[in-house]
């Protein structure tokens, strides 16, 4: 996003529009469109104060069973100061990118129907601790205890 300062009005510049998908290059999601955009521009007194909304569309995978699930990501306080701008053109890009990138969900985890199974693998997740299949969940205190036992008997 790049903003023109002296293209403001003394009552400011609302902007709208949109930003290539590829600005977002993150390993765990995937962008399904544009970065959206609506901000307000002032520049008063040699800064430059642009506040407003960013929004985008995407998929990431469950953390439960790794299938791709949407995610809708909004930064409805996106806010930005630059304090006397160097240049007449101001490019806002990398403020823009960050504050996406950090409210991207930390991981993304499908609903459980009520039997406490995956709508998309069917498998049950019920009563098992961290949120990981029974069939995955192993038992790695008795292992750790067993290589005590084995340590002991060798001293």
């Amino acid at each position: 996003m790049k903003i023109h300062v002296l293209q403001i009005p003394d009552e400011g510049l609302v902007l709208e529009g949109e930003e290539p998908p590829d600005l977002v290059a993150w390993p765990d999601f995937t962008p399904a469109g544009p970065v959206r955009y609506r901000v307000e521009a002032t520049y008063r007194g040699g800064s430059l104060l642009v506040r407003g909304k960013l929004s985008l569309e995407g998929t990431s995978p469950c953390a439960r069973c790794l299938h791709p699930l949407p995610v809708s990501v909004e930064v409805a306080d996106f806010t930005v100061l630059v304090e006397k701008p160097e240049a007449e053109c101001v490019d806002l890009t990398e403020q823009v990118r960050e504050d996406i990138l950090l409210a991207l969900p930390a991981y993304v985890r499908c609903e459980l129907d009520a039997s406490q199974r995956c709508p998309i693998t069917g498998e049950s997740w019920g009563g098992v601790a961290g949120d990981r299949p029974t069939s995955m969940h192993s038992d790695v205190w008795s292992a750790l205890d067993k290589l005590g036992e084995e340590k002991e008997e060798k001293d």
